[in-house]
């Protein structure tokens, strides 16, 4: 696999997917498309992950849910050398993007966002609910 660049992030679990949301959010405000793998390393080391249909609606609801305006992913499973991965390619026209929900923010008041890797040098505007 390739590394991150501006258009590509990965994260390592379904349990960063707040991260992930954020990590669209600016990838579509910077350059209008990008791909977010889960189940890989930052440096782009296949880790694999436990994937259900569950798993892959979790992703669906959670983009739908705290990205505005919305957008359409495809959002695939995936297996290379015997590991499950998932690829989410997404685009967008209608920048500027936000994140914003309670569960995305944890709820507090003044909440910062660090958003590191290919997608720190990109703009993310979180509202906080």
């Amino acid at each position: 696999m390739h590394r991150e660049n501006e258009y590509t992030e990965f994260k390592k679990t379904t349990g960063e997917l707040k991260e992930g949301v954020i990590s669209i959010c600016s990838i579509l405000n910077k350059n209008g498309d990008g791909e977010l793998y889960f189940g890989f390393k930052n440096d782009g080391t296949l880790v694999g992950q436990q994937i259900s249909e569950k798993t892959l609606r979790d992703i669906s609801q959670a983009i739908s849910s705290h990205l505005e305006p919305k957008i359409f992913p495809v959002i695939t499973h995936e297996t290379k050398n015997d590991k499950d991965f998932v690829k989410v390619i997404f685009s967008g026209t209608d920048a500027p993007y936000y994140a914003s929900h309670t569960t995305l923010t944890a709820g507090v008041p003044g909440f910062s966002v660090s958003v590191t890797n290919a997608a720190k040098e990109a703009f993310c505007i979180i509202s906080i609910c």
